[in-house]
This record gives structure tokens, C-alpha cells and sequence, in this order.
């Protein structure tokens, strides 16, 4: 270390009052910037979080799969697990006609395709075999239907259709379509197993059972869960497909686009002008604050320059014990900054999801099923960390232009 940082290290020390104001501001300054993108990151990934859970927890779903095929993709190691699943025949309850609200399709799944898609409370067990059944409490209620636990209850299986210009169309949609009807080919018997609280992961199948033994074996949709997710896995999974010759698929792009920035993302392009305002105010003002600190330095060490001066010192250095200063201050600054706009938007952000779980505003999600959590990822560290240094050097280049002007004074 040369003559001249020791000496701007023992002024650092012996003016201990400026130099923990000065450190104070920066503090400040980085913790508002890393509040800004902790805020976003933890949005998004929440946002994320919330499709995820409302299309079934998976990453993508694959419809008609072979038993070939189906085969080939549990072995694949980039592949976690796989759950199988179909939509059954249409319904309604026994005594009713079809109408909004009460008809749809029966959704039958393998034991990890119910435990995938059930992410609600419930009450009793979900089904074992075909012949049980879980309920949405809503469908019960908006019914008028008294379904209990244990009842037996007659359910009519058929087909639902409309009339289009004199033609018949089978109608293929879990939701009611205007004008419908409904053709009964048979009555069921089910025992009630579980009433669910607002499932969001069936996405609208008030009605859950489990895959038969013939079922089984033919062909089948399927909702796969990668075995490592990152900002690579949208590109993983079209080669999946491609490499399965998978015809029919939905990919959960939203997920991988709120958590991970990935693909074409709308979500963070749209946000990106607000946050660049807020970032653009905050810099501003810290440059403000940050720079009158570096000001009240120079002005109160004009001998210290002078002192500089005197052992040789020259342009150049004096302009570099500047930097160095704010490079010193900035190294204390800049990590305890880091973990207090952390720790303070942890706080917020846990009283902001707390009011949104607790109030219900998001159908199905409450904190049985969902947490808000706090997530700063790698990318926007470092973006913190740059934008923090650029915003300590502008505010110590101007002192350090002065250094330069006295000394030729």
C-alpha cells in the first residue's frame, strides 16, 4: 500500500464521526437498490409459483401419449416424475339436467397425478380406485347438492353437445357452453371420499377420481415435472418433445418466464420502465447524498491535500484517495446495505403475502399451498452490486475533480 492510501486510511480513522455518516449513506443508497430488485424477483416469483400451482404442479403436459411413449419418458433422467391422467366421460348429478355450473368432466388420475393436482385442503382421503370420488365444496354448495364424506351418491355419465348450424358438435371443454345439452348413457354409483376447498390445480374439475386398470393401459395425458429447472428448461423441454415426437402439448411458459426471465417474456419487459424510474430516482438521490458526505470530506481535509502536496504527491494520486476512500467505505457499505434492503423487504413483502393469502384474493391459494417468499437470485446481486459501485463513484468524482483543481491552486 502506498504513502498515500495510508494516509487516507489513518484520516478515515481519525475523523471516525464523517467517515460512519458518509458509510451510513451508502447503506441507505444500496439498500433502497437491492429493496427494488428483491421486490421484483420476489414478485415474479410468486407470480411464477401461483401458475404452477393452478396448472397441477407441472411443467408441462403432453395429451394421447403411446404406452410407448409413456415408457420412454420415465426413463428419461431428465424427466422427475410423471403423472398420468384423462379427462372421463361428462356429467351431471343424478335428478339434474345440464346447466351452468353443474356439469363438466370427471377428471381421473394415477396416485401422483391426484397428489400433484389436489394442492388445497381437503377434507377426508383421496380416492384409492374409480369407484371414489373427490368433490369441490363449491360445486356441492352452488348445487344445493348434501354430499357428505361416506354418502353414495348417482352420478350420469354421457355426452355433452350443442347444435351449430343444424350439426351436432361434441362439446370437448370442461367449461359450460351456452345452449348445451346433455345425452346420458349410464348411472354411476361413487362414494364420496374427500371434499375439496377450492382446488385450483384440477383447473375446474369439480369432480376427481382415480384411473381404472384398463385405463391404464391405453393412451393417456400426461403432467411432467423436470428433474432440474432453470432458465435452460424451456429449451429441454422442446427437445423432449421434439426428441418423443410429442404431438399435443402445453408448456407452463408462464412459470419459467416469472421465475427465470426466460423465453419471450412480456411480464418483465412490461415492468422494466417502472423499475428503471424507480432505480433512476433512487441513484439520483444517493448521488445527492452520498456526494455531500464526499463534499463535507474535502472541505474539511483541504490540509490533508495540501499535506498530499508536500510529499510528493501528484495529480493522480490525490484523485485516487478519493476513490480509494469511497472503494473503502464502499466495501463496508455495500454488504451490510445488501442484507438490510433484504431483511427489510422480507419484512413487507411477508405482511403484503400474509394480507393476500389470509384474504383469499387469489382463488384456491392460501398459505397451505403457497409461501411469499423472498427471493434475490445471483443476477440481480450482481446487478446490485454494479449499480451500487457506479453510484459511489459518481459521487466521489466530483470531489475528486476538486482535489485536482486545489492542487493547482
Amino acid at each position: 500500500m502506498n504513502i498515500v492510501n495510508k494516509l487516507t486510511l489513518r484520516r478515515l480513522r481519525e475523523n471516525k464521526g464523517r467517515s460512519v455518516v458518509t458509510t451510513l449513506g451508502i447503506i441507505v443508497s444500496v439498500a433502497m437498490i437491492t429493496a427494488v430488485f428483491a421486490a421484483f424477483s420476489s414478485f415474479l416469483n410468486f407470480a411464477g409459483e401461483i401458475s404452477l400451482l393452478t396448472n397441477g404442479n407441472q411443467h408441462f403436459t403432453a395429451s394421447e401419449l403411446s404406452q410407448q411413449q409413456i415408457s420412454l419418458l420415465k426413463k428419461d433422467s431428465r424427466i422427475k416424475n410423471i403423472s398420468l391422467y384423462s379427462t372421463k366421460q361428462s356429467f351431471v348429478p343424478d335428478g339434474q339436467t345440464a346447466g351452468r355450473g353443474n356439469t363438466g368432466f370427471i377428471f381421473a388420475g394415477d396416485e401422483t397425478a391426484l397428489k400433484n393436482f389436489i394442492n388445497s385442503e381437503y377434507e377426508g382421503t383421496i380416492p384409492e380406485n374409480e369407484n371414489q370420488i373427490a368433490v369441490e365444496k363449491s360445486y356441492i354448495t352452488d348445487n344445493g347438492l348434501n354430499w357428505k364424506i361416506g354418502d353414495t351418491v348417482k352420478i350420469c355419465l354421457g355426452t355433452r353437445y350443442y347444435e351449430a348450424d343444424g350439426e351436432i358438435q361434441e362439446i370437448n371443454t370442461n367449461h359450460y357452453i351456452l345452449g348445451e345439452n346433455f345425452e346420458k348413457s349410464q348411472t354411476r354409483e361413487y362414494k364420496v371420499t374427500a371434499i375439496l376447498n377450492d382446488n385450483p390445480g384440477t383447473n375446474g374439475f369439480s369432480v376427481v377420481t382415480r384411473l381404472n386398470g384398463e385405463e391404464m393401459k391405453g393412451a393417456l395425458n400426461a403432467g411432467i415435472i423436470l428433474s432440474q429447472v432453470n432458465s435452460k428448461s424451456l429449451d429441454e423441454i422442446k427437445d423432449i418433445i421434439s426428441e418423443y415426437k410429442i404431438e399435443n402439448y402445453n408448456i407452463s411458459t408462464d412459470y419459467f418466464q416469472t421465475v427465470f426471465a426466460a423465453d419471450d417474456n412480456s411480464i418483465v419487459m412490461s415492468m422494466l420502465p417502472l423499475i428503471a424510474i424507480l432505480l433512476a430516482i433512487i441513484i439520483a438521490a444517493s448521488v445527492a447524498l452520498i456526494y455531500n458526505a464526499f463534499g463535507m470530506s474535502f472541505s474539511e481535509n483541504v490540509k490533508y491535500f495540501g499535506m498530499l502536496a508536500s510529499v510528493g504527491a501528484t495529480k493522480n494520486q490525490k484523485k485516487n484517495s478519493v476513490y480509494f476512500e469511497g472503494l473503502i467505505l464502499g466495501a463496508i457499505g455495500i454488504p451490510i446495505g445488501i442484507a438490510a434492503g433484504i431483511a427489510g423487504i422480507a419484512v413487507t413483502l411477508k405482511s403484503i403475502g400474509y394480507k393476500i393469502l389470509e384474504n383469499g384474493m387469489i382463488t384456491g391459494v392460501s398459505e397451505t399451498n403457497t409461501v411469499f417468499k423472498t427471493v434475490v437470485p445471483a443476477w440481480a446481486l450482481c446487478i446490485i452490486v454494479i449499480l451500487s459501485v457506479i453510484t459511489i463513484f459518481i459521487s466521489a468524482y466530483i470531489p475528486s475533480k476538486k482535489s485536482v483543481k486545489n492542487n493547482s491552486d
